[in-house]
């Protein structure tokens, strides 16, 4: 496997960083506002420079952010909702007008993740106080939840959402929770440490696993989505015993892929669950500050983005 090396620097006080859904652009959460990117501007050249910045989002963001997604809400196949979580609030932003659509508002801790569903038809959101709420996303005039999941006993840091409406929820209780909308049913898998973040393989539904990032112990462990079975586990490379760093798989499915508390990025082998490489961003590698947040490109498993702890963002790729 060719090393991934740095390709485009994104920003400075970066809180997160991720894709949208369709790879084309990246988004970053900074402390008090949100930016878009085009990641791949003169992409094919060596010149390591700043990426092109299209817009920034600033409107009803007051605190950190913690966490962001976007939603394509009519028929352009373009990301037009932005949803930040940021302190107690998740502010909703048209990403054309970059005018504020609507602000939730009701749970009592740190908004620490927020999801949607396709075109944005249901919002969720999960917080430091345990609750997970979710939100009629047609309903902009609604102030209140739509349903509240309250079963988790500690802080909510990670949401994922299945096709099947089925909601999974990791928390610092140790629980990954699996909701069946459809069934009214919900299944508890314990972890055996605080979970962070969670990450689904993405080669369809079929023997589809999910990687689950635990403090601690610094382990993450692959369970399979059908069965619940603990199908493999990494760890011995990374650090995440105070921290949030979160994993991903890389979009073949070959690569584990996870930040860590001494400053670097580990791509674990997804069978093997070796060490295939590590790296540093090259402002990072004497400072060692976290690298907290990561995420990998939807379809190319060449591209990944990282975010450490002094606010700066990485594009990493290894073509070349």
């Amino acid at each position: 496997m060719k090393e991934f090396k740095v390709e485009r620097t994104l920003g400075t006080n970066v809180q997160v960083v991720r894709f949208t859904a369709d790879g084309r652009y990246c988004l970053t959460g900074e402390r008090q506002s949100v930016t878009l990117w085009n990641p791949f501007k003169s992409l094919d050249d060596n010149d390591e420079g700043d990426a092109l910045l299209i817009q920034t989002y600033k409107l009803g963001i007051t605190h950190p952010v913690t966490s962001i997604t976007t939603t394509v809400t009519s028929s352009t196949k373009e990301p037009s909702w932005l949803v930040a979580g940021t302190n107690k609030t998740a502010v909703v932003m048209d990403m054309v007008t970059n005018q504020v659509v609507r602000k939730l508002q009701g749970q009592l801790g740190r908004v620490n993740v927020v999801e949607c569903t396709d075109h944005g038809q249901v919002l969720l959101t999960g917080s430091y106080d345990g609750s997970v709420y979710l939100w009629d996303g047609r309903a902009i005039n609604n102030h209140k939840p739509v349903q509240i999941l309250h079963e988790a006993k500690d802080s909510i840091m990670d949401i994922l959402l299945e096709p099947q409406h089925v909601i999974r929820t990791g928390s610092i209780d140790g629980t990954m929770r699996s909701y069946d909308m459809r069934y009214g049913q919900l299944t508890n898998d314990a972890m055996g440490g605080p979970i962070v973040s969670m990450a689904k393989t993405k080669s369809g539904s079929e023997n589809a696993c999910l990687a689950v990032s635990c403090m601690e112990d610094s382990t993450i462990r692959l369970v399979d989505i059908g069965s619940g079975d603990l199908v493999n586990t990494y760890e011995g490379h990374h650090k995440a015993s105070q921290f949030k760093v979160e994993v991903d798989v890389l979009a073949n499915d070959k690569c584990v892929v996870t930040g860590s508390e001494d400053g670097s990025c580990i791509l674990y082998d997804f069978v093997r669950a070796t060490k295939l490489q590590s790296f540093s961003s090259r402002n990072n590698s004497n400072k060692h500050n976290p690298v907290s947040s990561v995420h990998a490109h939807p379809t190319r498993s060449s591209c990944l983005l990282t975010a450490t702890f002094d606010g700066e963002a990485t594009l990493w790729s290894n073509e070349y």
